[in-house]
This record gives structure tokens, C-alpha cells and sequence, in this order.
């Protein structure tokens, strides 16, 4: 784990260590520090299944961006239960499983930093410092080291997922925390950008959103950025990864990133970047009613701390030091190889930002001496419950699943949500 000189303030100001529940004590909320300059904020709500959040498992949810809110995001617009109306969500994830949401890194949402300075600077310490965090919820609540631990995560949090099991699971081995980790869950994850960027020239072409001498001149930038990937020249990938949203952003300022088949209006003036209408989560602004009614209701949230939803400077900063860019699959296969633990990947098919081809191309490269088997695997359907129409596919083989969703963009919780939910069970159950 990093660890940083104090800087003015001492552990107490400078990182707020301070937790608050509901009355009937569903919910509780609070600040866990990670470091002597920051703390994460977590909001952990106990299921209502009728199984009793004693014997039920614990979900730890990490939002994408990076630096978009879980505590915002994926628990008002996503998955938890309640939206941002404030009214019961009908397929809330709660139903089934004890769901911690945490903002990270640092500066997230409701997450305090001294410095900005003091930011984990790359995923590796993102993930030890969530791990710090889960050290001293699982250390406050022994009663839940026997839960069944999930991990899902959704984007750059899909990212994150095999970053923080490796770092949990080699934390388990080592004696330092009590946690029945038992799978890992990527959602639509940015965790390689090589492999996803080289497909989407052909995505966009198939969709008929570029024409033919559109895609020749995407695809050499993205072949470019292939090949500096392959050097590890992260500079150059760069470049040719601006170059292609650069040239998508001015000549096609319809196209929504997270899905395909949903554009927004042709802005009316130029610079105007609205997104209109609304198609994803990330269009709906949660700034003052998290600010507002939520901050108030939370009662620890420092004066001074503003919920921000966007997270756009903290992508800056992972962009600017690359970080963004360095693949993770390599983590998924060691969990594969070497751990017990389930791995699950599930996309929204209608997904640009982080495409289904380019998932499947990073699986291609896994090593796990049973992905053969998982290849040659006939892929299920599956339909709506009570009806015959598609609702989603699935192939499973030993500890690997895959989950596709017709119909569903970047955000599968928000865009399907019953079929997440189903989703969901079969994972806890083990039902695949």
C-alpha cells in the first residue's frame, strides 16, 4: 500500500473517519480513510430478501469514469432502491443482495482528498486503497466475513473489477482481511483499450453511422494505436485515440458512445454539446439532489464537499498519465488460472464505448488452459420470463460466464433492468 507524508492536517481533519445508519438500520453511510490524506465514501444498503442480509451476499459496486459517483450514479439511476424520484425501484439489486456502493477514487462524489496530488496515480493503488477500505468494513462487521463477496463494476469500473479481486484475493491469502470472495463481474469494461478501439471502425460501419472511406481512415488510426499498444508506447496510443474522438466529435456529434442504435439531435449551433434528448444515465443531472436532500439527509458530508457527477477531471488525470490506456486482462486470467474465483462478463450489445467485439478480441488473448473448452461452448437463450421473446444470451464453462443483451447499451442495469436482475440470480445462484 502507498504511503503518503501527512501533509497540514492530521488523520482526523484531513481524512474524515465518521459513519451514520437509518433508523431502522437498512441503510448506513460513512468514511472510511485509506490514507492519511483521503477518505471513501461508502453507502451500504442490507438487502430485503426474506433470507436476512445474514445470509445473503454482499455486492461491492464500483461506477466507471473514472470518477463518476457510485453513491450517485449506480445507486439513484442504476441499481439501487430508489431513483432519483425518490420512488421505489421496481428491479432494485437490493431485493437479492447487500449492495456497498464507494466513491473512488479520491474527490469522487462524496470522497474528500486533501491534495489532488495525493490521488492514487494508477489502478493498482486505486484497487489497494479500496481494499483498505474493505479491511475495516469487513473488520466493523464480522458478521459478514461469510457472506458470499461479489465484485461488479460497470465501464472503467468494469476495469477496475479484476484489479481489486486480485489485490482482495492476495489480501485474503495473506491473512490481512476475512472476505468469502467468491466472483467477479464486468460490465461493458474498459479493460483493454487497444482491443476495443481497433473495432470500432467496424462497428460504426455496420451501423451505416460512416461510410466506407470514413471507416479506411478510422481504422488506420486504429490499427496505429494497436500497434503502439503492442510497444507499450501509451504517448503515441494516445494520440491516435484522441485523433479517432476528435474526428467522431466534430464530424458525427450525433452519435451516442453508449449505444449505437440511440443518437442524440444535431446540436443547433456549434460548441453546443447537449446531449438531446436524454438516452443514458450519464444525460440526467443528479448535482442538486445529491447536494441537497441526499447531502442533507447523509448529515457527515463536510460543508465545503460538492457532489459533482461528471468526474471529468479525474478522467483527465488517468488519461494524462496513461493509466486509462494499460490493459487488465492479464489479471483475469491469473484469476482464472490460479483462484477459485468466478469471473462473469456481461455487455449490452448496443455498446460503442467499450463494444462487445472488443471484449470478446481481449478474451481471445486469455490463456486459461480451459478457455478452449468455453469456445467450443454452445451459447444459450434465453427469453423473458412467461413469454418467447430473446431476453439475453448466455455460454458458461466451469468458472468463465458471459452474459449478451440485446437491446441494452453501455449501462445494462439502467438500459435492461429486469433482465439485469434475472441476470443477477443466475450469478448468485450459480444457476450457469
Amino acid at each position: 500500500m502507498r504511503r503518503q507524508k501527512r501533509g497540514n492536517n492530521d488523520l482526523s481533519s484531513g481524512a474524515p473517519d465518521a459513519r451514520r445508519s437509518s433508523s431502522d438500520g437498512s441503510e448506513e453511510w460513512g468514511y472510511i480513510p485509506v490514507s492519511p490524506q483521503a477518505s471513501l465514501f461508502y453507502w451500504f444498503f442490507k438487502t430485503t430478501h426474506s433470507d436476512g442480509h445474514l445470509n445473503r451476499p454482499i455486492i461491492l459496486w464500483l461506477q466507471g469514469g473514472p470518477g463518476i459517483s457510485g453513491s450517485g450514479v449506480g445507486n439513484f439511476l442504476m441499481l439501487g432502491p430508489q431513483n432519483q424520484n425518490m420512488t421505489a425501484r421496481e428491479f432494485t439489486w437490493v431485493q437479492s443482495a447487500s449492495i456497498l456502493f464507494v466513491d473512488y477514487p479520491g474527490n469522487t462524489g462524496f470522497s474528500v482528498i486533501d491534495d489532488t496530488a495525493f490521488l492514487a496515480p494508477n489502478s493498482t493503488v486505486i484497487g489497494e486503497e479500496l481494499v483498505e477500505m474493505l479491511k475495516v468494513f469487513f473488520r466493523e462487521h464480522q458478521f459478514y466475513r461469510r457472506n458470499k463477496f461479489f465484485i461488479f463494476g460497470q465501464s472503467n469500473g468494469g476495469k477496475m473489477v479484476p484489479v481489486v479481486a486480485w489485490v482482495l484475493n492476495k489480501a485474503i491469502h495473506e491473512g490481512e482481511i476475512e472476505c468469502n470472495l467468491r466472483g467477479a463481474a464486468i460490465g461493458n469494461g474498459w479493460v483493454s483499450a487497444s482491443d476495443i478501439m481497433v473495432n470500432w471502425p467496424d462497428l460504426l460501419f455496420q451501423a451505416s453511422l460512416i461510410d466506407d472511406i470514413q471507416m479506411v481512415n478510422l481504422t488506420i488510426a486504429a490499427w496505429n494505436g494497436v500497434t503502439y499498444a503492442h510497444r507499450e508506447d501509451w504517448d503515441l496510443f494516445s494520440d491516435e485515440y484522441i485523433k479517432i474522438l476528435t474526428v467522431l466529435a466534430r464530424k458525427f456529434p450525433f452519435l451516442n458512445f453508449y449505444s449505437v442504435q440511440k443518437l442524440y439531435n444535431i446540436p443547433v449551433a456549434e460548441n453546443d454539446f447537449r446531449k438531446v434528448p436524454a438516452l443514458t444515465v450519464y444525460d440526467i443531472p443528479l448535482d442538486d439532489f445529491m447536494n441537497g436532500p441526499v447531502k442533507q439527509k447523509l448529515g457527515i458530508i463536510p460543508q465545503d464537499k460538492l457532489w459533482s457527477s461528471g468526474g471529468f477531471e479525474l478522467a483527465l488525470f488517468y488519461h494524462n498519465n496513461r493509466d486509462d490506456y494499460r490493459p487488465v486482462f492479464h489479471l483475469v486470467d491469473d484469476l482464472l488460472i490460479n483462484t477459485d474465483i468466478d469471473i462473469i462478463i456481461y455487455q449490452g450489445t448496443e455498446d460503442f464505448i467499450c463494444c462487445t467485439a472488443g471484449v470478446l478480441r481481449w478474451m481471445s488473448r486469455l490463456t486459461w488452459p480451459q478457455k478452449q473448452y468455453w469456445d467450443t461452448t454452445e451459447r444459450r437463450t434465453l427469453t423473458v420470463p412467461g413469454t418467447n421473446k430473446v431476453e439475453m444470451f448466455v455460454k458458461s464453462h466451469q468458472k468463465l460466464k458471459m452474459y449478451w443483451f440485446p437491446g441494452a447499451g453501455h449501462v445494462v442495469p439502467a438500459d435492461v433492468p429486469g433482465a439485469a436482475f434475472r441476470m443477477l440470480n443466475r450469478i448468485l445462484d450459480d444457476t450457469d
